[in-house]
């Protein structure tokens, strides 16, 4: 699951990973260990090499009980775990926004309150994604080639992770439509 929450005194984002495995109550391996591990199989990066902080999800709750205040704008899950989500949901802020990718099992329950999606106007959003059709997706991408998916026509434009300032900042005065941060080792 990925979460992207401000930095003190700054409206510019912070990238953490939250990570959950429904086998260990146990926090993640420290930073250096995490590995980012490509779909291609070919290429790994270490999580503390690209610039993102890895912290246990209760590492989150816990800046969020010392201080009302924080909180995270946007939660991703790609995890399909229902303890996650429901984790997401209390880190959101007002007005944050939880998006389900992951693919949950029929039977997963969460419990989560009307109250609090009443009173911090919280969005969640789901998308129904087929996980086995990704390689197919490339297919049709490299089939449309630059004459579809050029960049600069589209108004794309690719930082490294820790030019998030600047891509934001390009943002705001609309000068590219879209920002695309590149994770490489």
């Amino acid at each position: 699951m990925l979460a992207v929450a401000p930095l003190p005194n700054s409206r510019c984002p912070l990238v953490y990973t939250l990570a959950y495995n429904k086998a260990l109550s146990s926090p993640p391996p420290h930073p250096p260990l995490v590995r980012l591990h490509f779909l291609t199989g070919s290429s790994l990066a270490l999580v503390a090499d690209l610039g993102v902080q890895v912290c246990h999800p209760e590492e989150l709750l816990a800046a969020r009980s010392r201080d009302f205040s924080w909180g995270v704008d946007v939660c991703i899950d790609c995890s399909g775990a229902a303890p996650a989500m429901e984790c997401a949901v209390n880190l959101l802020r007002a007005g944050g926004k939880l998006l389900v990718f992951g693919v949950a099992a029929p039977h997963a329950r969460m419990s989560i309150s009307p109250y609090e999606i009443y009173k911090k106007e919280l969005t969640i959003l789901g998308v129904m994604v087929n996980p086995f059709s990704f390689n197919k997706s490339i297919g049709f991408l490299e089939a449309m080639g630059d004459k579809y998916l050029n960049f600069d026509k589209l108004g794309v434009r690719v930082y490294q992770l820790n030019q998030y300032e600047e891509a934001m900042q390009e943002l705001r005065n609309r000068n590219i439509s879209k920002a695309v941060f590149q994770v490489s080792a």
